[in-house]
């Protein structure tokens, strides 16, 4: 099934949608999940909950890219499972480990920001990674929107973790170099 096709059975109300959104991506949010959560009852609670928020948010959203509307909607559940359960204080591992490897450029909130601000810094911040080769994308989203190990994302490109570690460390410090110059308070 078409995502055009789920995305209109929600907005028509049709609970099957929740079915089809199930059968085409429930591996795949289910995987967004474990990367972030790691235990099996947080991940389907998160799952389910994806599911909800997307069927109570369309209508009125009505996503063109449903694939990465639903991804989204089940990785900030999952960051917020991580927050609630107090996990990321008492020093979760993976997920603490890559927002550690971000904290060079995290983008300064201690003075509150508009949504302009925060839609600026993520221009720039697709800008630079439409300028690069579509290999480093993937490893960059892949650890730092998916969350995904190290070594899995070295297995998938067919190369060492060493190497991923040094491609994310040379394009943190590229995109930390592009931010700045873009006028970001970093």
């Amino acid at each position: 099934m078409e995502d055009k096709e789920i995305v209109e059975m929600y907005l028509a109300r049709s609970e099957l949608a929740i079915t089809a959104t199930s059968e085409k991506y429930g591996s795949y949010l289910g995987r967004i999940a474990k990367n972030i959560l790691n235990h099996e009852e947080d991940v389907e609670e998160c799952v389910n909950d994806a599911y909800l928020k997307a069927w109570r948010s369309i209508p009125p959203n009505h996503p063109r890219n449903f694939v990465a509307y639903i991804g989204r909607i089940t990785r900030n559940l999952a960051l917020d499972i991580l927050r609630k359960s107090g996990r990321a204080k008492r020093g979760s591992g993976t997920v603490d480990s890559i927002l550690d490897e971000l904290k060079d450029i995290a983008v300064d909130n201690s003075e509150p920001e508009t949504e302009l601000e925060m839609q600026y810094t993520m221009r720039l911040i697709n800008e630079y990674l439409s300028r690069q080769p579509k290999e480093k994308r993937v490893i960059f989203v892949r650890r730092y929107w998916y969350m995904d190990p190290l070594r899995d994302i070295a297995l998938s490109q067919g190369v060492t973790e060493g190497k991923i570690k040094s491609v994310l460390h040379r394009m943190r410090a590229e995109l930390k170099k592009f931010l700045e110059k873009g006028d970001v308070e970093l």
